[in-house]
This record gives C-alpha cells, sequence and structure tokens, in this order.
C-alpha cells in the first residue's frame, strides 16, 4: 500500500498534451478510447474522457510499483497517439 499523509493511492489520473483530441472526428476519438481500454485495461486505465486532451484515470496495480505502472501507461499512450 502507497500513503501519502494518511491517505492510500489508489488510483492515478494523467491527462495527454493539450488539443491531443481536437484533430480528430467524434469516432476517431471513440476509436481511439476503445484501443486505449482494450490495450492498457490491464494496466490498470479504467476510465477515458476527452476535451482537447484526453484523461486517463489509472487504478493502481500494487503488483508493481506506481513509478512503473504510471511509465507503462504512459509509454502505451505515447505509442497509440502517434
Amino acid at each position: 500500500m502507497i500513503e501519502q499523509d494518511g491517505f492510500e493511492i489508489s488510483s492515478f489520473v494523467l491527462s495527454t498534451p493539450d488539443n491531443c483530441s481536437l484533430g480528430l472526428s467524434f469516432e476517431e476519438n471513440d476509436e481511439v478510447i476503445d484501443r486505449i481500454l482494450d490495450e492498457l485495461g490491464p494496466l490498470g486505465v479504467s476510465e477515458i474522457g476527452h476535451y482537447s486532451e484526453f484523461f486517463v484515470k489509472v487504478d493502481r496495480d500494487f503488483s508493481m510499483t506506481m513509478d512503473k505502472q504510471y511509465y507503462l501507461v504512459v509509454e502505451g499512450l505515447k505509442r497509440i497517439l502517434k
């Protein structure tokens, strides 16, 4: 368990760079969201929202360090959003 000032970190949110999703149509955004959930779901990705960027909620996987989980999710997002 990871605690900060008595609070357990059970999830965290990542946001992609500004304007990351503005160039995509509504259907393309849906396809990207489905792909992120399919490919990164095993790493804890549970919810995705978007406006001009994607907001990705990641549930903590306590079988790995938070640093490793964060790194793997970010690298997966980079690969998917290229």
